[in-house]
């Protein structure tokens, strides 16, 4: 099914589905459960460019969450974004006006009931400029939040290290939805992890894998003989899986080098 949220009616603008017109953005948007109107698994989100010159962005992360959220507080109000949230990351183009659609690398497993968050992180230098627009429609309360910076590429996933701008909107872009109604059972879902910080320095210790399942009736796996090893050989490498927190459902699983 297609779920279009928006009639192309509205203000065109560049702060969503990233800041076009500056080179670091990140942008967060809420869409409620009564404007999607399903369960079911997002196979693709697309949205609606409206300018007739090309552009392409390159490097973008797209996370989706669920949230209870119904609107930023403030233009300070910014929502932590995980690993386990990235349902997309990879280059956005478009020839011309009209949709511009993203299939998902992991679809995501929508529940019906709560709000979705839908957010882009562009840590990548340049842009294409003000011009460059997509369709918005207008929103209860501020549903839409951008900070953007050109001199300050951030940790997409430690709030305390942003030093940009924010600012928060009443309107968020306009969108169409590829879900597959249903959903919300037991079964096995591909997952995506990325962007990866490859810089930092390596020492001695153990480092612990963490997943978690982000929905009841779900199992989460770590197959162990596929994760990373180190470009070098370590003497004493090996995988030391721990015992499952039954609590939260989360399994560990340790390198020692």
């Amino acid at each position: 099914d297609i779920v279009t949220i928006g009639d192309q009616t509205g203000g065109s603008y560049y702060y969503y589905p990233a800041n076009f017109f500056f080179n670091d953005s990140a942008t967060t948007e809420i869409y409620t459960a009564d404007e999607i109107g399903m369960a079911g698994t997002i196979n693709s989100i697309s949205f609606y460019y409206n300018y007739s010159s090309s552009f392409t962005m390159n490097n973008l992360t797209l996370f989706m969450k669920h949230t209870d959220k119904e609107e930023f507080a403030s233009s300070s109000d910014m929502e932590a974004m995980s690993l386990s949230d990235i349902v997309w990351s990879g280059n956005m183009s478009a020839t011309a006006a009209g949709w511009v659609t993203i299939n998902l690398d992991t679809p995501f497993q929508y529940d019906g009931t709560s709000n979705l968050m839908v957010g882009m992180f562009d840590g990548t230098s340049g842009y294409p400029g003000s011009s460059y627009v997509f369709y918005t429609h207008p929103t209860t309360g501020y549903k839409g939040l951008t900070w953007y910076s050109d001199s300050s590429t951030p940790d997409p996933y430690t709030l305390g290290s942003w030093s940009g701008s924010t600012y928060r909107t009443s309107f968020v872009n306009d969108i169409q939805l590829d879900i597959t109604p249903g959903g919300g059972g037991a079964g096995e879902t591909g997952v995506s992890a990325g962007p990866v910080i490859t810089n930092l320095p390596l020492t001695a210790g153990t480092y612990y894998l963490v997943a978690s399942a982000t929905q009841a009736d779900y199992t989460v796996f770590i197959n162990v003989d596929e994760m990373p090893c180190p470009a070098i050989e370590a003497e004493g490498f090996a995988f030391n899986p721990e015992p499952a927190d039954d609590a939260d459902e989360i399994e560990p699983a340790s390198v020692t080098l």
